[in-house]
């Protein structure tokens, strides 16, 4: 009598190693965003909008128009 061992061959795991880089990439995504959120505060509410502000109206609505002189003769400037 013989006796038989069948010892199958180990099979080969493989170790995926996982790049964790991916932390730094989502901790540089959300420190742009805060920046540009404060930048976009900042031109909104503090800088850029006080200068670009229309000036207050000062008792009612004023229009600068530039008139031709009057003639030195006098009368209305129209020739009949």
């Amino acid at each position: 009598m013989a006796t038989i061992i069948n010892n199958p061959t180990p099979v080969e795991t493989r170790s995926v190693e996982v790049d964790n880089s991916s932390g730094w990439v989502v901790a540089v995504l959300i420190l742009l965003i805060v920046i540009a959120g404060g930048a976009f505060a900042w031109m909104h509410y503090h800088g850029a909008a006080s200068n670009n502000a229309a000036p207050a109206a000062s008792g009612g609505n004023n229009y600068n128009i530039t008139l031709p002189a009057a003639p030195a003769s006098g009368g209305t400037g129209t020739t009949p």
